[in-house]
């Protein structure tokens, strides 16, 4: 199952955390119009509740790399104008 992710606040973090090693589903876009993409790395690699992340997440250009997963970031304020056929599950986090 392929999935998005929409709004990287606590709740979605935490989303992205546990979908990134999922064996199940399959995260392959975030979104949230107010974060960077330098931002959500820092906070998905050092969250003050959960602690650090076993894996260290990168960035190489608009993409999200954490071990072998490469996800697309992206900062759109209104999804449904976007193409997202891939994408069977918007989880909407904001």
């Amino acid at each position: 199952m392929n999935i998005l992710v929409n709004g990287a606040g606590r709740i979605g973090r935490n989303l992205i955390r546990r979908l990134i090693f999922s064996k199940k589903h399959r995260l392959n876009q975030i979104n949230d119009p107010y974060l960077t993409i330098e931002n959500l790395a820092y906070l998905i690699n050092y969250d003050s509740i959960y602690g650090k992340f076993s894996h260290k997440v990168k960035i190489k250009d608009n993409y999200l790399i954490a071990g072998y997963k490469k996800i697309l970031f992206t900062r759109d304020k209104d999804l449904l104008k976007k193409n997202i056929k891939k994408i069977d599950l918007i989880i909407d986090s904001s």
